[in-house]
């Protein structure tokens, strides 16, 4: 899993993460999925607390309504879904 650019509280007391937009630069980014996952934090604090974070399910970013304005690299595709690459 890449890095991630955002994170929003998420429901149940984990957290949302938006994936970073790729490997680095939208040149290498084109077939890298964005993504938002959901993550759970158990932070080890003094009095006690786990230290671990768990990674959940994802969800894959896409555009099957053509909602985008602009061409996407997956344009073409039913699903169209957007990569870390944006516009084509």
């Amino acid at each position: 899993m890449q890095g991630f650019s955002g994170v929003q509280f998420g429901p149940g007391g984990g957290y949302v993460f938006l994936s970073d937009n790729g490997f680095g630069g939208r040149a290498n980014s084109a077939d890298y999925p964005l993504r938002l996952y959901r993550v759970g934090l158990m932070a080890k604090t003094a009095p006690g607390g786990t230290g671990r974070v768990e990674v959940g399910t994802f969800v894959k970013l896409r555009d099957p309504d053509r909602r985008v304005p602009w061409t996407i690299v997956n344009e073409a595709s039913r699903e169209r879904g957007l990569t870390g690459a944006g516009r084509t």
